[in-house]
């Protein structure tokens, strides 16, 4: 089997995008379609009206605004609802939009609070969310999707499960949007290539 491999050389070079494809592990495939089945079936809730509740709970979470943030952009925020819980589970999602709350490559603060007997309570916040989004979970309450942007280009894309009361980090990967077409020429594309960022041995949350 000594001749194998100047055959196996000789195809990456001659057809680098195909044996790239041809390399995928069984464990990749299913991150593939994993990702992009999140990528598509991804929503947010209906938008609900920001109680002055909602916006002293979110304001309760970081000491000042940055000083581009001016006055009449400190109500920037939308709220809606966290789809696809239990008839008895509610929870709303607060995303900053505009300078009070982004960064200038378009990554924003966001919170998550679940309602229960009237009352408030943080289950997830972060700094870094360029989109986001729920799908359902065999569990009976959504999983959530945040997306950071990298670059132009690229984006990390972070899986969160909720566990002992709050959103916890389940799976990860980086989406790269330009890459070689099938005339090996560099372009940008819809459909990103998945990599893992994930440590061996994590599984996929359902």
């Amino acid at each position: 089997m000594h001749w194998l491999k100047p055959i196996l050389l000789l195809a990456l070079i001659a057809f680098p995008a195909q044996m790239a494809q041809m390399a995928l592990s069984p464990a990749d495939e299913l991150l593939q379609e994993y990702a992009q089945r999140v990528r598509q079936d991804a929503r947010v809730g209906e938008q609900v009206s920001l109680t002055d509740e909602m916006f002293s709970k979110m304001r309760e979470t970081f000491k000042e605004y940055p000083a581009i943030c001016s006055k009449p952009h400190i109500k920037a925020v939308s709220a809606s609802s966290v789809p696809f819980g239990q008839e008895d589970w509610e929870a709303v999602a607060i995303a900053g939009r505009g300078m009070c709350y982004c960064t200038m490559i378009g990554n924003c603060r966001m919170w998550i609070y679940r309602i229960k007997n009237g009352k408030m309570h943080k289950i997830f916040q972060t700094e870094e969310a360029a989109a986001f989004g729920f799908v359902r979970s065999r569990s009976g309450t959504p999983l959530l999707i945040v997306w950071t942007r990298e670059s132009a280009v690229e984006k990390f894309a972070v899986v969160y499960k909720l566990d002992y009361g709050e959103f916890l980090e389940a799976a990860s990967w980086k989406e790269v949007y330009e890459y070689q077409d099938e005339h090996e020429e560099y372009r940008v594309h819809d459909t990103p290539k998945i990599y893992s960022t994930m440590p061996l041995g994590v599984f996929l949350p359902y």
